[in-house]
């Protein structure tokens, strides 16, 4: 566990303490579960971007292997 200290205008300190008081729980918390939220956000979508990122060199190299398997089928005819 780490201790973070952050410094917010008033709009956002009311906001973090009226979230609080409607969910009972310290303002310590709510953001602590904001974080975690935004940091799974985070992590899927570094998750998506490698996927698609894998999935464009698969279909790069498909292409390839088909340009190639054409080329040598128009050198048997």
């Amino acid at each position: 566990m780490q201790t973070i200290t952050f410094t917010t205008d008033d709009n956002v300190s009311r906001l973090l303490q009226d979230i609080a008081k409607e969910n009972n729980k310290p303002t310590g918390e709510i953001i602590a579960e904001s974080l975690r939220y935004y940091a799974e956000m985070l992590q899927r979508k570094k998750l998506s971007q490698q996927i698609k990122y894998a999935s464009n060199l698969v279909a790069n190299q498909t292409l390839e292997i088909n340009q190639s398997l054409a080329a040598s089928n128009s050198d048997g005819l």
